[in-house]
């Protein structure tokens, strides 16, 4: 595997684990669908990276699904339910929102479903 498109995904992984963690305390549904947005913009762009996409500085996860999309069909009846909202606002203080516990299993679910997908696409 490619150093950069290894160093991608390893980023990707990193998010997802500490997400999983996160969710086994019960608390911190915030950081973890932080953490879900994370995994999952950069599995995103692992995947472009491999298709040999310059990968744009971009947290919006339904345009790089797009992206996706353009090589693959599987990447577009992807639901991401908005979790771009996750990206950055939500890590500073004022931030109101506040994810359910169902809303935080379906991101983890999200991100899961994006991990398998890409590691298939890409032969991990």
């Amino acid at each position: 595997m490619n150093e950069e498109l290894k160093q991608w995904f390893d980023k990707a992984n990193e998010d997802y684990c500490v997400a999983l963690e996160l969710l086994k305390t019960g608390s911190y549904n915030g950081t973890i669908c932080f953490h879900c947005q994370q995994s999952i913009e950069k599995y995103l762009k692992a995947f472009l990276f491999f298709k040999g996409e310059e990968i744009k500085k971009t947290h919006i996860l339904d345009f790089l699904l797009n992206r996706a999309c353009n090589f693959d069909s599987d990447f577009c009846n992807i639901e991401t339910y908005d979790l771009d909202q996750f990206a950055v606002d939500i890590r500073y203080p004022g931030d109101l929102l506040v994810p359910t516990n169902t809303e935080t299993n379906e991101f983890i679910e999200v991100a899961k479903q994006i991990k398998s997908l890409v590691e298939t696409k890409i032969n991990i």
